[in-house]
């Protein structure tokens, strides 16, 4: 089974199946995801057989930001090559289309480090990981805590 690349952003429905598949559907709103996917600089999905089972994209202002976003791979096609595939289509597009200098960042899990330093991601636990923060439901704005 042959993963083949698409250049494409996977459509609202492909990629609420693939977040619900990764169990990362928790925390999104499913309204809010045709506009998240219209936001995106650039995206690739990946199918095996026809069938949608991975995806990425990049975000960012297209001028000194962008960050990988998204990439996911449904839990049985893990250890295929198939996130590198979609990982290795996201870097070569930020190689032909952005400027020679430019950040490219990422959050991850800790347990993804060694894939992701393949490309040259490097930082402190604190710094390739990441931090963020919910927007509390019933707050007009994002609390400091006390």
């Amino acid at each position: 089974m042959a993963a083949v690349i698409e250049n494409r952003l996977p459509t609202p429905d492909e990629y609420w199946l693939l977040k619900t598949g990764i169990g990362e559907d928790h925390y999104l709103l499913r309204e809010s995801v045709p506009t998240a996917l219209h936001h995106s600089l650039f995206g690739v999905i990946a199918t095996v057989e026809g069938e949608i089972v991975g995806c990425g994209r990049l975000v960012g202002d297209g001028a000194m930001f962008c960050y990988l976003q998204d990439v996911m791979v449904l839990p049985r096609f893990h250890r295929q090559g198939i996130g590198t595939l979609i990982v290795d289509s996201l870097m070569a597009w930020i190689d032909s289309n952005m400027p020679e200098k430019i950040y490219i960042g990422l959050f991850t899990r800790e347990e993804l480090h060694g894939f992701y330093a393949r490309y040259s991601f490097r930082g402190s636990a604190e710094f390739l990981y990441g931090m963020c923060a919910k927007k509390r439901t019933g707050h007009h704005s994002i609390q400091r805590a006390k």
